[in-house]
């Protein structure tokens, strides 16, 4: 369990990890350089003990990459879980993933979607699909239709020898490192339990309004894309392609997220300055996989004055909410 200033969620995180009905179970607690009441929080309950193992590290901040790399190598169970420090699992979450163990075979979980402290009753997703074929598995990761949450999983940690977090990317990491177990392991199946949830308490991010946060974010999932392609097999050339085709969509509905949040006529400026989105940029709208639409968009938004985008941007949200 990765921790970053989470005194207001960690112990209910820990608690729910102590009430499983399974209790063989190893708690690592990973401190990612806290400095709030995290720390007293975390240690108050190595020193109460518990029936489950619990194990502590601090490390300096370096982000939940590396904090989660060093508690696999901590790890000395048969599988390993993980579980973020705002969220909780159902106490029989452990038990039902381990008993429903096959070789080949990755078992999933249902999540339940929690916004704020209130519950959303609305908010259960489950995943009725059972993937029995590994290129539909790693295609659906690819596009985006199957979660690539990590902590729907229990991995085996035998099998996942050389297998890590990358530090330098922000997003989709989860993605990432289960597309490389998937094809280091040979997965062909994916199973997912109905009744068994992960609670995932979702907040709402503030408005993305800094040039330098917009900008990384468009770099940081382009890079984040382009791993993902570059650890495909090369004999998958159909899966290659397929990656290919839905890079650049999904690297212009991301500059479209972050881009429609400007509010600032600098932060337009600074953004349309940028040579590292103006290549991006280029090659997008050079991309014959790429939507018309979006190559509008990018267009304008690399050339209009401010007065214009944000005409544009608004215009562009109605007629979404109107589809």
């Amino acid at each position: 369990m990765p921790v970053y200033n989470a005194e207001k969620t960690i112990e209910r995180a820990i608690l729910s990890v102590i009430n499983q009905t399974y209790n063989n179970i190893e708690l690592i607690l990973i401190n990612d350089g806290s400095t709030d009441g995290t720390e007293n929080i975390m240690k108050s309950y190595l020193e109460k003990g518990s029936k489950i193992d619990i194990k502590y590290y601090f490390q300096k901040n370096s982000g939940p990459s590396i904090a989660k790399n060093l508690g696999i190598d901590m790890a000395i169970g048969e599988y390993i879980l993980f579980v973020d420090s705002d969220d909780t699992i159902s106490e029989n979450y452990i038990e039902s993933l381990v008993i429903n163990q096959k070789e080949g075979t990755l078992i999933g979980a249902s999540y339940k979607i929690i916004e704020g402290t209130e519950k959303n009753n609305n908010g259960i997703i489950i995943t009725n699909k059972t993937y029995d074929i590994r290129n539909e598995i790693l295609n659906d990761l690819v596009i985006g239709n199957l979660n690539g949450f990590i902590w729907l999983y229990l991995f085996n940690k035998e099998k996942m020898k050389n297998i890590y977090f990358e530090k330098d990317i922000r997003y989709m990491e989860d993605t990432l490192f289960l597309i490389k177990y998937i094809i280091n392991n040979n997965i062909n199946n994916i199973i997912y339990l109905k009744d068994i949830y992960y609670n995932y308490y979702q907040t709402d991010g503030s408005i993305t309004n800094n040039t330098n946060k917009i900008i990384k974010n468009i770099l940081s999932f382009t890079n984040s894309i382009r791993k993902i392609e570059n650890i495909i097999p090369k004999e998958e050339k159909e899966l290659k392609e397929i990656c290919k085709k839905n890079r650049a969509n999904r690297i212009s509905k991301l500059i479209e997220n972050n881009v429609s949040k400007i509010k600032e006529r600098k932060i337009l400026k600074e953004y349309q300055k940028s040579e590292e989105i103006k290549q991006i940029i280029k090659e997008l709208i050079e991309d014959c996989n790429i939507k018309s639409g979006y190559k509008l968009y990018l267009k304008f938004t690399m050339n209009s004055p401010y007065i214009l985008f944000l005409s544009y941007v608004k215009i562009r949200e109605i007629l979404k909410k109107m589809k």
